[in-house]
């Protein structure tokens, strides 16, 4: 220890006594000064959106960051053993009482904390704004971490170049080769497809680091791999020295050891790791409950996550999906790269019947689940109304993931009943214009059981009810059975979903207006402005808060092909009128069955509802006509969780249209809906903030004159008084 100890104050002593370290350190500060530069600006503007920790971005998150990284080390590895080579003193060196091991590491140490020394004068960055920012001084800590293991690395590779030659100008260059190798790996991954993808990106630094360290996360697979990597290297200098001082077999032998080792550790350590979340944030990780929920899962189950490599929701849907499959191991997931790996995602077309990329595909035996990018985010457009880009306000990964990998584990099959016997569209027809084909593929491969037959033929079931009743375009009323029906199933938790058209029949109406609030009305929706080809062909762009609507609100849009409008009943009358109604009832009566009606989407103002619909001549009327935004679509809830969805409009579902802009999504979200799916998982979304600083203009042009001028003086005015000082000592 002594030995060592004596090798790494003399190469701190001719570090710090060389011109070389001073003019490094200066361009250290200078370079990083531009980064928190650019940086500052980013945070300052008052139009921006910034929503990622300032740690992440200055640790690995500029091109800034690994120049530096990969151009210091080759410089300050360069005449670690080249030197002595050159100068003859190696030979001596190694004639010495000291071994092979207590070299490399004196060398190896010295350099390690000149780099620790320069990057801990880095946090001066942090500490400029930290009154206007609050740092989650953890995160900045396993970022500094990472960084200590990422020079560890860097400079047993230097070291090692070193070994091989008495020229320092081609030992950095050979340094500079061979780190570059190492860094570039991550690049080369992603067009890699398949189990060579997941190899190169382990062995890829900046793949391990941005994918841990960076963003505050302390991966034991990072930590062990960082490790063996940099004694890799020291056993290869190691290997380069004992060939100059003796060449005996036994070398070679324990070379061998020493790599099935290492090689032995890190197997093992991809198969067993763990990881702390120091982060500060909530995106990388499990709660306990949805572990909790996750371990009752009893079947197998795949996740295909098919997002894009640079969106930052897949890297939080990975490492839930890690911690997942460590929770319950019949939970398997794959991470997919959609862009490059086309066979994968043609092969998913065809099993789920939905283009797969940017969603994440959940499979059980024959269950199915779709996760689109809207369901995994939450978007704020508040901001909008300030001429401001909207905001990622949350993220729903969690219970998203949860409530797909429960819905597809549960046993047996839920069904869809389509109802027949009124005039209703039938799903076996192929037809585009009206036929349902399409949509029972896609419910099929959701995992749904799907079949079309008369309501009455529930009437006698009693256990194995359907999980949802779909009216797709009643042209008669229901029997007064089926009314009846209607009730007990909704009662059971059966949720019924009711597809209108212009020309309701008279009786239909009736009983939705009396039995649950909602009024029909016997017109068209027209809209001039936003419509397509014909003024009855609406795209609808507006949209309630509502479970079902929140997604989709200021995002998407939908097109409707003849629609009539809703409303509530209750708006017709005014307080006081209601009153007189209730107290001419008996005592022990109730509202319409003690239910509420949610209005959630509505056509543009520029619209109306045209009453004398039949002549097709549409012209607004205000004494007739309701002028909009007409509501074309509402949702009924009464007590006992009892759900009930109305649309003015059936073709939105029929094969020419269901693919058509959110049609499809927006369906799938008001099954989701009437089947309560939300209220299963109850996790909350997860908040994700924005950052930014309040500092005036003048604040920041004096912070980035004394970043990028001031901060770089100050390691080359040491410099200079302590050339100074040994000059007089002379």
């Amino acid at each position: 220890m002594k030995r060592i100890l004596a090798i790494i104050i003399k190469e701190m002593q001719v570090f710090f006594y060389s011109p070389l370290i001073y003019v490094l350190w200066a361009l250290f500060f200078f370079f990083n000064s531009w980064a928190f530069v650019q940086i500052l600006n980013v945070l300052n503007d008052p139009m921006g959106v910034v929503q990622i920790a300032p740690v992440e971005i200055f640790f690995g998150g500029t091109i800034f960051f690994w120049l530096l990284m990969i151009t210091l080390t080759p410089l300050l590895t360069m005449r670690t053993i080249s030197e002595e080579k050159r100068t003859g003193s190696l030979e001596q060196i190694l004639t010495a009482p000291i071994s092979e091991w207590e070299f490399l590491l004196g060398k190896f140490l010295a350099v390690n904390l000149v780099l620790g020394l320069f990057w801990l004068s880095a946090l001066v960055y942090p500490c400029l704004i930290s009154g206007q920012i609050s740092f989650h001084w953890p995160a900045v800590g396993v970022a500094f971490v990472g960084v200590v293991l990422l020079n560890a690395v860097f400079s047993a590779v230097g070291i090692f170049a070193s070994s091989l030659t008495a020229n320092q100008v081609v030992s950095a260059f050979l340094s500079f080769v061979m780190v570059m190798i190492l860094f570039t790996i991550g690049i080369f991954s992603r067009f890699v497809v398949g189990p060579g993808q997941k190899v190169l990106s382990y062995v890829s630094v900046l793949e391990q680091f941005q994918n841990s360290f960076s963003s505050g996360i302390l991966d034991s697979r990072a930590v062990v791999y960082f490790v063996s990597l940099s004694l890799l290297f020291l056993t290869l200098a190691w290997l380069v020295l004992v060939g100059i001082r003796r060449r005996r077999w036994d070398t070679w032998i324990s070379f061998v050891l020493i790599l099935s080792i290492l090689g032995g550790v890190n197997v093992i350590s991809f198969m067993h790791w763990k990881e702390w979340d120091f982060s500060g944030q909530e995106f990388y990780h499990l709660s306990d409950r949805a572990k909790e929920l996750l371990k009752g899962v009893n079947r197998d189950v795949e996740v295909f996550v098919c997002l894009s490599l640079d969106s930052r929701t897949r890297t939080w849907i990975e490492h839930m999906l890690r911690e997942a499959n460590k929770s319950n191991p019949k939970i398997k997931f794959e991470m997919i790269d959609p862009a490059r790996d086309i066979v994968s995602v043609r092969h998913l077309f065809e099993e789920f019947k939905s283009d797969p990329v940017g969603t994440v595909l959940v499979r059980s035996g024959n269950r199915k689940k779709i996760i689109t990018e809207r369901d995994l985010i939450e978007m704020d457009y508040s901001p909008v109304m300030k001429g401001h880009p909207p905001r990622v306000a949350g993220f729903n990964g969690e219970r998203a993931l949860v409530s797909a990998i429960l819905s597809v584990a549960k046993e047996g099959k839920e069904e869809i009943f389509f109802v027949s016997g009124h005039g209703e569209t039938r799903i076996e027809d192929v037809a585009p214009g009206r036929g349902l084909s399409q949509l029972r593929d896609i419910l099929a491969s959701q995992g749904f059981l799907v079949q079309q037959d008369s309501l009455l033929k529930l009437a006698k079931k009693t256990s194995q009810l359907p999980s949802l009743l779909i009216f797709p375009g009643p042209k008669k009323a229901l029997l007064k059975e089926e009314q009846d029906l209607i009730g007990k199933l909704l009662t059971k938790g059966v949720g019924v979903l009711l597809l209108l058209d212009p020309g309701v029949d008279p009786d239909l109406a009736d009983w939705l207006a009396k039995g649950y609030g909602i009024k029909v009305g016997d017109d068209v929706v027209v809209d001039p402005t936003m419509s397509v080809m014909t003024p009855v062909n609406l795209v609808i762009n507006f949209f309630a808060l509502h479970p079902i609507t929140k997604p989709f609100v200021g995002t998407t849009m939908l097109l409707f092909s003849g629609a009539c409008s809703l409303d509530r009943v209750k708006e017709e009358t005014t307080q006081g009128e209601e009153k007189r109604e209730q107290a001419k009832k008996p005592q022990n009566s109730t509202k319409k069955d003690e239910g509420q009606v949610y209005k959630l989407i509505f056509s543009s103002p520029n619209s109306w509802a045209e009453t004398d619909w039949h002549s097709r001549r549409f012209s607004y009327d205000k004494d007739k006509d309701v002028k909009g935004p007409v509501c074309v679509g509402v949702a009924w809830e009464g007590k006992g969780n009892r759900r009930m969805v109305v649309l003015g409009d059936s073709n939105f579902i029929t094969n020419e249209i269901i693919k058509q802009l959110s049609n499809e999504d927006f369906l799938l979200a008001v099954l989701d809906w009437l089947r309560s799916r939300e209220v299963k998982v109850e996790l909350g979304p997860r908040e994700i903030k924005t950052i930014r600083l309040s500092m005036p203009i003048r604040v920041v042009r004096l912070l980035s004159v004394f970043s990028v001028l001031g901060l770089p003086l100050v390691p080359l005015l040491v410099g200079a008084i302590l050339v100074v000082f040994r000059r007089k000592r002379r």
